[in-house]
């Protein structure tokens, strides 16, 4: 195996580095504004061996998501669109609880700023994984912390 290939595989410690304070911000800049303006947003009790599950579904969605958008915003912005309509029509027809619809915009909004970070990431060349990982974090968070758990 020729060295280039080997040093490729790789993920540089910058990467490493960016991908822990993105998250990091991430978490910070959802759930700080949740827990000071709308509801705790702290893990705690059911809630800590949750959030793991939760921001690992979401990162299991969004890696999707990067595969399906192949680095392209309007493809995510349609995946976004279709799991937005399909959750509230879930909601509507009683496939999924009616609380869905009182948080679907947020999810929506939600969404839109992992879109968003997404672009500016994969136009800074980053790994497909890192705009999931950052958004999985910017989703997990407040879906594992906030909603009603029965």
């Amino acid at each position: 195996m020729p060295v280039d290939a080997e040093v490729d595989r790789r993920t540089p410690a910058r990467v490493v580095v960016a991908a822990v304070a993105l998250t990091a911000y991430a978490i910070l800049a959802v759930a700080l504004p949740i827990h000071l303006g709308l509801t705790s947003a702290r893990p705690v009790g059911a809630r800590w061996w949750l959030l793991p599950l939760v921001v690992g579904a979401c990162l299991l969605f969004l890696l999707g998501v990067e595969l399906v958008a192949a680095g392209r915003t309007w493809r995510r912005l349609l995946v976004v669109a279709v799991t937005v309509v399909v959750l509230s029509t879930a909601a509507v027809v009683g496939l999924a609880p009616g609380f869905v619809l009182l948080v679907v915009p947020l999810f929506a909004v939600l969404l839109g700023w992992y879109v968003g970070w997404a672009a500016v990431l994969r136009r800074y060349a980053s790994p497909r994984w890192l705009p999931a990982l950052v958004g999985a974090a910017l989703l997990g968070w407040p879906i594992a912390t906030t909603l009603p758990l029965t």
